[in-house]
C-alpha cells in the first residue's frame, strides 16, 4: 500500500468503517511507514479524544492503547481472511483432484 492511499483510508478507519478487503495493507503499511503511523495517531487521537470529552468527560481513556489494540484487531481479521482463504484454496484442489482419480477410476474400470 502506498501512503497517499493509507491516508485516504484513515477517516475509515478511525470511524471503524474501513473494509476488511484493506486491514492486512492497512495495520501493515503502519508498522512500516513511521511517517504514515504518526499520521494515523494524530487523526485518531484527536477525533476519538474529541468524542471521549464530549461522552466522558470524568473518565479517563488510552487513545494510544486504544489506536494499538484497533490495529491488532484488524491484523487478527486480516489473518483469519488469509488462512480461510488458503484453506478454501486446498479444499478446491482436493475436490479437484478427487474429482480427476474418480474419472481415472472410471476410464481403467471400462478399459
Amino acid at each position: 500500500m502506498k501512503c497517499n492511499e493509507f491516508v485516504g483510508l484513515i477517516p475509515h478507519f478511525v470511524d471503524d468503517s474501513l473494509e476488511q478487503i484493506h486491514y492486512e495493507g492497512f495495520v501493515k503499511h503502519a508498522r512500516e511507514c513511521s511517517e504514515c503511523k504518526d499520521e494515523l495517531e494524530i487523526h485518531y487521537m484527536v477525533q476519538v479524544g474529541l468524542e471521549r470529552i464530549e461522552e466522558e468527560a470524568a473518565k479517563s481513556f488510552d487513545i494510544e492503547g486504544e489506536l494499538h489494540n484497533r490495529l491488532q484487531r484488524y491484523e487478527r481479521i486480516a489473518d483469519k481472511q488469509f488462512k480461510r482463504s488458503v484453506y478454501m484454496k486446498i479444499v478446491l484442489v482436493l475436490a479437484h483432484l478427487s474429482a480427476i482419480i474418480s474419472v481415472v477410476q472410471v476410464v481403467s474400470v471400462l478399459l
